[in-house]
């Protein structure tokens, strides 16, 4: 699903029919990047002047043998995977190539179904080394590779300082990124910059996957054919196609069906998708990033959610932790949060009261950075005469619901009675109806219009939400 260029495998084996066998397959696999030599002795000159992405190796050779070249690339390529082939089933020497570094040990003749499982487990693990010792350096040095990319996220603590330098190292592979954080943190941002890191030429595109059934999902995903179903009089393309050699950035997939996860599996596992009424695959070259409010940790245990569709999303995890956690953060965003807001308004440039600073830092900010910019720029809207307004933000700040530090941003306690210990409800009293209809639209404005997030704090389904949404609409 890669925008990148091929991976490139070194086959090594005496016997010409064995190499091109092994070529035919790997072909047919769409791997066209492959060197078959079939002379031992060339394989370390080669990997010093070409190298290689894996290494597919015979270990019974005249000259050189497979497990002299094995310590070779233990020294001088330890990141590159070693797939080692013989025909002897001799259980020392497996244990011996698997002590000097071989990632796997396949015995001839070989099941090309078993062959090309361990080529592609080989070239992701190849891949993760490679970020794993960015990553590091990265970290060692406190320099980002990509410095440009990520300035649109102001960061000062040392927590986000380290979810930049790992995004850094991650943004150029082709594996799947999963963003975790509360509603307002910044995911869609944070995706937006790894797709500006990661340097692929296609286009960004974003999708809410949030209240989605599977036709819609598969229909918005993958596109139909002409006829696929009643209403389709010409072919559309879906996301997959139109984020071709770029991003495709899917939020709130904790909120899909079953069988939406099934279909998403099977791209994320095959490559290949199918459009709606399509009889052909077509290959998938978008990057995936994906994203959720929550934890998965509850649909997973209740069976809501497939753990290998969880697996396979979280190659790569980024959880961006609230503001609440990261108060050094503050400042800054607040000064870059109003220069935005003046330039947006047309105003001159405001300089940030200090007593600002002071107000900002009593709050949790259940709504985390998203709720920081709505606020100034209200503010910003508000102020007068070259001056910033203070006072309004004290105001909203008052009548501001407060979580405690470990509370779900979510859900945000009722107005409780001091006599009753009870809701407090306004006079005259309201029918059940009224109630009902103001606590789903309570429930949706917490929720950010999520409808299924939305039913779970009200003890609904989503379908059930959808239906009194369609109630409240009908005439009369």
């Amino acid at each position: 699903m890669s925008a990148s260029p091929q991976p490139h495998l070194l086959a090594v084996d005496d016997e010409p029919h064995a190499l091109e066998a092994l070529q035919a397959a790997f072909l047919l696999a769409g791997y066209e990047n492959v060197t078959c030599l079939a002379d031992s002795r060339d394989v370390k000159p080669f990997l010093d002047r070409h190298g290689a992405d894996l290494i597919l190796l015979d270990l019974d050779m005249p000259h050189v043998t497979g497990q002299e070249i094995m310590e070779y690339c233990a020294g001088a390529c330890p990141h590159v995977p070693v797939i080692v082939v013989t025909a002897a089933v001799d259980i020392a020497t497996a244990v011996h190539c698997v002590k000097v570094g071989a990632f796997d040990y396949l015995v001839k003749p070989i099941d090309l179904d078993r062959l090309l499982t361990a080529v592609c487990r080989g070239l992701e693990v190849a891949d993760l080394r490679r970020e794993n010792l960015a990553h590091r350096r990265r970290l060692a040095t406190g320099r980002l590779e990509r410095p440009g990319a990520f300035t649109g996220i102001a960061a000062r603590s040392q927590a986000m300082q380290n979810l930049l330098a790992y995004a850094d190292a991650v943004a150029p592979s082709a594996h799947p990124v999963l963003l975790l954080g509360e509603t307002g943190v910044g995911k869609e941002l944070f995706a937006r910059a790894l797709h500006q890191a990661s340097g692929r030429p296609g286009a960004f595109l974003a999708l809410n996957a949030a209240g989605m059934d599977e036709q819609m999902f598969a229909d918005t995903l993958f596109g139909h054919e002409r006829g696929a179903f009643t209403g389709a009089e010409r072919a559309r393309p879906g996301l997959v196609e139109a984020a071709a050699n770029g991003t495709l950035f899917l939020d709130e997939i904790g909120d899909l069906s079953t069988t939406s996860q099934v279909k998403l599996l099977r791209l994320l596992q095959d490559g290949d998708y199918f459009p709606i009424g399509a009889d052909r695959p077509r290959r998938a070259t978008a990057r995936f990033i994906f994203a959720t409010n929550g934890d998965l940790e509850r649909p997973l245990a209740e069976g809501r959610f497939r753990k290998d569709l969880y697996y396979r999303l979280r190659t790569h995890e980024i959880r961006i932790p609230p503001l609440r956690e990261r108060p050094e953060d503050i400042p800054l965003l607040t000064d870059t949060f109003i220069a935005d807001a003046c330039r947006e308004l047309a105003r001159q440039p405001i300089e940030t009261p200090p007593e600002l600073h002071r107000i900002l830092a009593g709050h949790s900010f259940p709504g985390n950075a998203r709720e920081l910019r709505g606020l100034l720029t209200d503010a910003i809207r508000q102020s007068r005469c070259g001056e910033f307004a203070v006072e309004t933000v004290r105001a909203r700040l008052a009548t501001a619901p407060r979580l405690a530090p470990d509370a779900d941003p979510a859900v945000v306690p009722a107005v409780a009675s001091a006599e009753s210990g009870g809701l407090r409800f306004p006079e005259p009293m309201p029918t059940l109806k009224d109630i009902e209809d103001a606590a789903l639209a309570e429930a949706l404005r917490r929720c950010g219009g999520n409808q299924s997030r939305a039913g779970r704090l009200l003890g609904l389904s989503q379908p059930a939400v959808s239906k009194r949404l369609r109630q409240q609409r009908a005439p009369g």
